[in-house]
């Protein structure tokens, strides 16, 4: 007698005939119960029961989800590879070589040797800058017989020294300058922060006095704005995506 709401199982290799599966009692434990239980029970293989779970759009609840990481977590399965363990271990902590005499010496000496030069792209760095890096041609790791001996380092920027371990800037689009110059400028600035615009960015012209500047701007005093001043204006106006003018509902304090 078929059972209501029944559907046919495939039986597992070997067997004569489908197994009939109450639908409703299998929605309900397959949620709560691991799919080799149910595997068992029902006499099919786990892909059969995985197969027709996700036919009718089950998925195992949070606490069996939750149960099954504890029971990794206790196994030991779950836990990170460690120390030498780790695929990219390199001999210690990196804050312990940073602190070893040795090492500041040695970092000293090839700066000092290159001349504060990054030897990657000739820029010439400040003698105290934090992002000047005195690099292993050797790594740390590969050859320990060679980590203080000078002609192992090199000196390098911060740049071409993280673009050399595969971290090097990205690739940040050019944009037309908010301002109405005309000139392309990069859309962050050096520290990842979007722009619309380089304060400063142009050219400043000849130094001027004083007294200079205050006679030019008596000069210019009840002067309009040129047509060219007027349509940069305007145009920065209609291609802001800022509000320009005051919040709604803000009343002057006056």
């Amino acid at each position: 007698m078929p059972i209501p709401g029944a559907s046919a199982v495939p039986a597992a290799q070997g067997a004569s005939a489908p197994v009939r599966v109450d639908l409703a009692q299998f929605a309900r434990d397959f949620p709560t119960t691991p799919t080799s239980a149910l595997a068992k029970r029902y006499g099919v293989s786990p892909t059969t029961i995985a197969r027709r779970a996700r036919e009718l759009g089950l998925r195992k609840g949070r606490e069996y989800r939750a149960q099954l990481l504890r029971e990794k977590r206790v196994a030991g399965k779950m836990q990170p590879a460690r120390g030498p363990a780790h695929y990219n271990w390199k001999g210690g902590r990196t804050w312990e070589r940073f602190r070893d005499p040795r090492y500041l010496d040695w970092r000293k000496a090839v700066l000092e040797r290159d001349g504060y030069k990054c030897q990657q792209c000739g820029r010439r760095c400040k003698k105290y800058e934090r992002g000047l890096a005195a690099h292993h041609v050797r790594s740390w790791a590969d050859a320990p017989e060679l980590r203080f001996n000078l002609t192992n380092g090199v000196t390098l920027c911060r740049d071409c020294h993280m673009a050399l371990h595969g971290l090097g800037p990205k690739e940040v689009p050019l944009i037309p300058c908010a301002c109405g110059c005309g000139s392309l400028i990069r859309a962050e600035d050096p520290y990842g922060r979007p722009r619309r615009f380089v304060n400063h960015h142009h050219s400043r012209g000849r130094t001027v006095s004083a007294a200079t500047r205050q006679q030019l701007s008596r000069n210019r005093r009840g002067r309009s704005l040129t047509p060219e001043h007027r349509r940069n204006i305007s145009k920065g106006l209609r291609t802001s995506s800022k509000r320009i003018g005051r919040p709604p509902g803000a009343r002057s304090t006056r």
